[in-house]
């Protein structure tokens, strides 16, 4: 959302919310319309110029702003055929969490079940809420000073194969202070001019921190990190590999509290959006996050930086 400016509309009391997955949200901003299957009587009160927010239901994020551009209207031949016309501009790689800013939302009046709030098609929200939201996604990003007071730019390394994805994640663990091990299949190859074995801290999966059936899946999840002998993430790297075969590895592990993620191009994205949909994989759903090389890049060229700073901070 950086950079791009929002006007705000009219004297509206009120804004709205849009809720849909990240393939419903293309196809919205493709066609310059939201629908629903079952009538709403919300979509009536809508009126062009009022302004409105996108939430992307299973990556739990406000994505976007926009505003209403046409009033309710009903298309028989759609298969969502209660409909409003809105223009909205989506940018989920600088999305806002929700569960950082649902203390801050008046219309989540439970705060500890939040996710209820943001199920349906769309909601009218306090117009306070559009702009607290607004100002999230409108965050800029802090200066990072040198000693003369000058921007400085944080190197970030280029991410596009399998090998140095694991890798990244290794270190990146290791610089958020977790134990690493790395698949027993790839410890033999090259990151950086030294084995991926040598970069893990670990290797071999701590004794009873997993049960003894499910030790074989774990031991070939690409990436685990563990603090205090347990299981925190288990990660995958789908480069050009099958992303139904992670998921089904993750549903193996669903009976341990540990959290999962993908890493993988940000083209297979759309590909785990309908697959994490399906039945199969309804016990984990909500424990599985998506994460692109690129945002991997960022997290640790960042991670690299903290670490630095720190250790200069605290004469370490």
């Amino acid at each position: 959302m950086r950079g791009t400016v929002f006007k705000d509309t009219g004297t509206s009391e009120h804004a709205w919310l849009f809720i849909s997955n990240r393939d419903g949200w293309q196809r919205i901003i493709n066609s310059g319309s939201f629908g629903l299957k079952r009538y709403s009587a919300l979509l009536e009160e809508a009126r062009p110029g009022e302004p409105c927010v996108a939430y992307v239901r299973r990556q739990k994020l406000f994505a976007g702003l926009g505003k209403i551009t046409g009033g309710y209207y009903c298309d028989k031949t759609s298969e969502f055929p209660y409909r409003v016309q809105l223009e909205v501009r989506l940018d989920t790689d600088n999305g806002v969490p929700a569960r950082s800013i649902i203390s801050d939302l008046q219309f989540i009046k439970n705060k500890t079940n939040w996710q209820a709030y943001l199920q349906g098609g769309l909601k009218k929200i306090p117009l306070s809420d559009y702009q607290f939201i607004k100002s999230a996604l409108m965050r800029e990003e802090p200066d990072e000073l040198t000693e003369s007071g000058g921007r400085v730019s944080i190197p970030i390394d280029i991410i596009d194969t399998h090998t140095k994805a694991e890798g990244a994640l290794l270190e990146l663990g290791n610089l958020l202070g977790f134990d690493t091990y790395i698949t027993a299949d790839d410890r033999s190859k090259e990151f950086r001019g030294k084995l991926l074995s040598e970069t893990a801290t670990l290797q071999e999966i701590p004794e009873g921190s997993i049960p003894p059936d499910i030790k074989y899946t774990m031991r070939h999840i690409d990436v685990t990190w563990f603090k205090e002998k347990v299981p925190n993430y288990c990660i995958e790297v789908e480069h050009s590999t099958n992303i139904t075969q992670a998921l089904v590895r993750f549903s193996e592990l669903r009976g341990l509290t540990t959290k999962f993620i993908i890493v993988a191009p940000a083209e297979v994205q759309d590909k785990f959006e309908r697959e994490i949909e399906r039945t199969l994989f309804t016990s984990i759903r909500d424990r599985v996050r998506f994460n692109s090389y690129d945002k991997l890049a960022k997290f640790l060229a960042f991670a690299r930086e903290f670490v630095k700073e720190k250790e200069n901070f605290l004469c370490q």
